[in-house]
C-alpha cells in the first residue's frame, strides 16, 4: 500500500469515527430527553442552569479532569499491563483522528454521555446502577477491557456524586471532556511508549 492510499484510509476512517460519534451523540441526547420527561419534573435545559457560580463549576470540572488524567497517566506509565491496554483503547478510539477530531469526539462524548447517564438515567435508577451500566458500556464485549470498565465505573461514581452535589451538568461534562481529550492528546502527541 502506498502513502497516498494510507492517507486516504486514515481520512476515511477519521470521517467514520466522527460520523459515528455524531450519530451516537444525537441518539443519546434524544434518549436523555425522553428519560428526563419520564423521570423528572424538570426540562432538559434546566440541567444547564448553573446551581453554583459557573466559573467555580468550570474550575471544578477542569481540576477533576486534570487530576484523573494525571492519575491514569501515572498508572499507565508504571504498569505495563495498563500501558498496553491504554495504548490499544486510545489507538482504536483516537488513532486516526487529528487534534481537532480528538477535540470534537471528546466534546460530543462528554456532553452526550453526561446528559444521558447523569441527567437522564441516574435520577431514575440511582448512582450505582448508572455507574455499573456506564462501566459495562465502556468495557464493551472485551474481557481484556475489564480494568478500563472498572476505571470507567469509578469515574462514573465521581461524576454521579458531582452531579448530585452540584445539581447541574457543567462540571461533569467538563471533567469527562478533559479526561478524554487529555488521553487522546497524550497518545497522539507522544505515544505512551515514550513514558516508560
Amino acid at each position: 500500500m502506498n502513502d497516498t492510499n494510507k492517507i486516504e484510509n486514515v481520512v476515511l476512517t477519521q470521517r467514520y469515527i466522527i460520523l459515528f460519534t455524531s450519530i451516537l451523540g444525537v441518539v443519546l441526547i434524544l434518549l436523555s430527553g425522553g428519560l428526563i420527561c419520564l423521570g423528572q419534573k424538570i426540562s432538559l435545559l434546566e440541567l444547564f442552569i448553573p446551581k453554583l457560580n459557573l466559573w467555580l463549576e468550570l474550575m471544578i470540572g477542569i481540576g477533576l479532569g486534570l487530576f484523573f488524567s494525571v492519575t491514569i497517566f501515572f498508572i499507565v506509565r508504571r504498569i505495563a499491563t495498563f500501558r498496553d491496554l491504554f495504548d490499544w483503547i486510545v489507538e482504536v478510539i483516537f488513532g486516526p483522528l487529528n487534534y481537532l477530531g480528538i477535540f470534537y469526539v471528546s466534546c460530543i462524548a462528554g456532553i452526550s454521555e453526561e446528559l444521558f447517564f447523569r441527567g437522564g438515567l441516574q435520577p431514575l435508577i440511582g448512582i450505582i446502577p448508572t455507574s455499573v451500566i456506564f462501566g459495562l458500556l465502556h468495557m464493551g464485549f472485551y474481557k481484556k477491557l475489564l480494568p478500563y470498565g472498572l476505571y470507567a465505573f469509578g469515574l462514573s461514581l465521581v461524576f454521579g456524586y458531582l452531579f448530585l452535589i452540584i445539581g447541574d451538568l457543567y462540571a461533569c461534562i467538563l471533567c469527562h471532556f478533559m479526561i478524554n481529550f487529555a488521553l487522546g492528546v497524550l497518545w497522539k502527541g507522544r505515544g505512551i511508549e515514550n513514558y516508560k
